[in-house]
């Protein structure tokens, strides 16, 4: 089939195949349906092995932790990734783990560093955010050697949900 045309803004091509905002359900869905597909087109069209889809969606998802919040990234961006999960057979389980620490990593890491901010606003006198900062790097340590390990021996991450789901 030949490959689809590129997406145009919403709103602006009504017989374009894709809901406007008074076909759709909200907002939310024109934007999933578009940000599915630039991702969806730009993942299919390299030549990519799955570790390095999976490395690039992690960095993807570390960045976007800086200034959001995990239910945003969760809400917004995972609907997007789980198709390509799919495509690049990914086990969907072992993606999710990723997430999990890739986020934990994001929100330990300046610039924005959210778990540091909310420590300093409930120890705000006794303790200055630099010292919280070197107080998190051991911790980053272990959840980057963990992301490793992940990434190395998948099975740590996929052995309880096989045992659980296995028929």
């Amino acid at each position: 089939p030949p490959p689809p045309p590129p997406p145009t803004p919403f709103f602006f091509n009504p017989d374009d195949g894709i809901p406007d905002a008074q076909e759709s359900r909200g907002l939310g869905d024109v934007y999933k349906r578009q940000g599915h597909e630039v991702f969806e087109h730009f993942f299919k069209s390299m030549d990519l092995q799955p570790w390095q889809f999976l490395v690039i969606t992690q960095i993807i998802i570390f960045l976007l932790g800086w200034p959001l919040e995990w239910t945003e990234i969760l809400i917004i961006f995972v609907p997007i990734f789980l198709p390509l999960v799919e495509f690049f057979g990914v086990n969907p389980y072992f993606f999710a783990m990723l997430i999990a620490l890739n986020l934990q990593t994001s929100f330990l890491t300046p610039p924005m560093a959210m778990s540091a901010y909310y420590l300093k606003g409930v120890q705000s006198r006794n303790v200055e955010l630099l010292d919280i900062f070197k107080g998190i790097m051991p911790f980053l340590l272990i959840v980057i050697f963990a992301m490793f390990l992940m990434y190395m021996f998948p099975g740590i991450a996929l052995w309880l949900p096989e045992a659980l789901f296995a028929n």
